[in-house]
């Protein structure tokens, strides 16, 4: 690992009032604003001459992130994480103690419980796209001195697709986003954009340097199924990993090739039609795991590229092996969506972090499958546990989707050693639960002005042992590694022992105003 040499950043103190940020969206909306209160708005600077540097609005900082779903219920919590609630999460806000954000705002933050953290759930391709500048609408009518990008809208309710260069991260007073988080870790190609902008003059993140990368938590990915059928419903799905492979491609179609004791009844699979980190992680399974005639599958954050628009290389088998079909495939945007999309049909099962399924479950109808009579709740410990330091890399990146395979790891041009990249094959089918996830932070090298040592912290929080961020009256949202050999959330932490020096090393030295 290479050497780092921490810094000291210093701290701000400062406030935000609720109602000035309620009064930035409103206005953003386009709503009237009442007498007397004003959207928070930044300092102007020069687009084209300056560096793109973080400015607080009005007396406080206020961050704007955006990204994953799979990790939205640890950071926001479930009232604002589950289909059809407003987008973006605010913290603190509802349901957000107990949260990752919401204890980092509270309590964990340098700047002593005064911060705003908004989160945009989008899913993580287009998170990265924010954060790379790619999603800069360079030829909309805006304002100067902003292009349209993070200050675009956060789609909503979340559960909605984004939609590139029209969506953002709903930022108010800056044009790029202060963080994004992504399960789907960087490619090559995304790091090319981003390296590129951040040196053109009239991008978002210009001036704002290169990526870091900080892997931050682990979560599982459950198989959530909704059947009304008693014989299903008195007991607890149980899938086979060739059952699983055959589902995930559309081979098995009706309930009763699972088990000649179900009910015949249409088999709809829920996928994922953004771009996803939690469908980078399933196929990163599937792909080492699948090994029957066709099931080819590729390791891709674009599940299903039969979906209109979609790219034509994804993590789907193409072609299809002989019998299957894509005709009872539910695609759906974000976890959130998922869900959503197999609570309203019965019959419904698919993929989505073991946290929303948890969240789902109803004693009945709906619940979370078994994987070899593994849980993906209880039993996330032992898989987390081989997630080791040996698999940690540094400036390697994803390389481009490979139809029906897996991209090799690739060096950065130019040299990024604060690109922290856990290897995904290292984690494809683990022991224990077999389908997980390493879901990262990204954030710029520059830019943070005053606000880098809060940033700073938030990177690194989740991997220390002094002071202790997990446990009761803290985050409650995320299982404590090797605190039990019994989860109860979906998520863990990282092995603080072994990756928290580096992560903490890092960040101190990678995130800079």
């Amino acid at each position: 690992m290479p050497t780092f040499f921490g810094r000291t950043g210093g701290k701000m103190l400062s406030l935000l009032a609720v109602a000035t940020l309620a009064a930035a969206a409103l206005a953003q909306a386009g709503t009237r604003l009442p007498a007397g209160i004003r959207p928070a708005t930044g300092p102007a600077r020069a687009h084209d001459g300056l560096r793109h540097v973080k400015h607080n609005a009005g007396p406080g900082p206020v961050y704007y992130a955006g990204g994953a779903t799979l990790p939205a219920i640890a950071y926001v919590g479930a009232t604002q994480a589950v289909a059809g609630q407003a987008n973006p999460a605010i913290v603190p806000g509802p349901g957000t103690n107990g949260t990752i954000f919401g204890y980092f705002a509270s309590t964990y933050s340098p700047n002593g419980g005064l911060d705003t953290l908004t989160y945009c759930q989008t899913g993580s391709g287009f998170g990265k796209t924010v954060m790379d500048a790619d999603n800069d609408n360079l030829g909309a009518s805006q304002p100067t001195p902003l292009p349209p990008n993070a200050n675009l809208p956060c789609p909503s309710p979340v559960g909605t697709k984004p939609t590139a260069m029209v969506n953002g991260f709903g930022a108010v007073g800056q044009d790029f986003g202060d963080f994004s988080g992504s399960d789907a870790p960087l490619a090559s190609t995304e790091f090319g954009d981003w390296n590129n902008n951040q040196g053109t003059q009239g991008r978002s993140n210009f001036g704002r340097g290169l990526p870091t990368q900080i892997p931050y938590i682990i979560g599982a990915v459950a198989i959530l199924y909704n059947n009304d059928d008693p014989a299903i419903e008195n007991s607890r799905l149980n899938l086979t990993a060739v059952q699983l492979c055959k589902i995930a491609d559309g081979e098995i179609t009706n309930w009763n090739q699972l088990n000649h004791n179900f009910a015949s009844k249409t088999l709809y699979f829920s996928d994922r039609s953004d771009k996803s980190g939690t469908s980078f992680s399933f196929s990163n399974h599937l792909n080492k795991t699948c090994k029957g005639a066709g099931e080819t599958y590729g390791v891709s954050q674009n599940y299903d590229e039969y979906v209109p628009g979609n790219p034509a290389i994804g993590a789907l088998p193409n072609p299809l092996p002989p019998g299957a079909t894509h005709q009872f495939f539910l695609p759906a945007s974000g976890n959130g969506g998922v869900v959503a999309a197999i609570e309203a049909q019965d019959g419904a099962i698919g993929y989505t972090e073991a946290a929303n399924a948890l969240n789902a479950v109803n004693g009945s109808n709906l619940n979370f499958s078994l994987i070899a009579g593994k849980d993906p709740i209880k039993n996330l410990p032992s898989a987390a546990s081989q997630v080791l330091l040996s698999s940690l890399l540094t400036s390697e990146a994803v390389g481009s989707d490979v139809a029906n395979g897996r991209a090799p790891l690739v060096q950065l041009s130019p040299t990024d050693n604060c690109v922290l990249l856990v290897s995904p094959i290292s984690y494809a089918s683990p022991k224990g639960y077999p389908i997980i996830a390493v879901t990262n932070l990204e954030f710029s090298q520059h830019g943070n002005g005053a606000n880098a040592a809060d940033l700073e912290t938030l990177a690194y929080m989740m991997s220390q042992k002094k002071p202790e961020a997990v446990g009761p009256g803290k985050i409650t949202t995320v299982d404590l590694f090797g605190k039990s050999s019994v989860g109860t959330t979906g998520y863990s932490t990282l092995n603080q022992t072994s990756f928290g020096p580096v992560i903490k090393q890092t960040a101190l030295t990678c995130i800079n105003s």
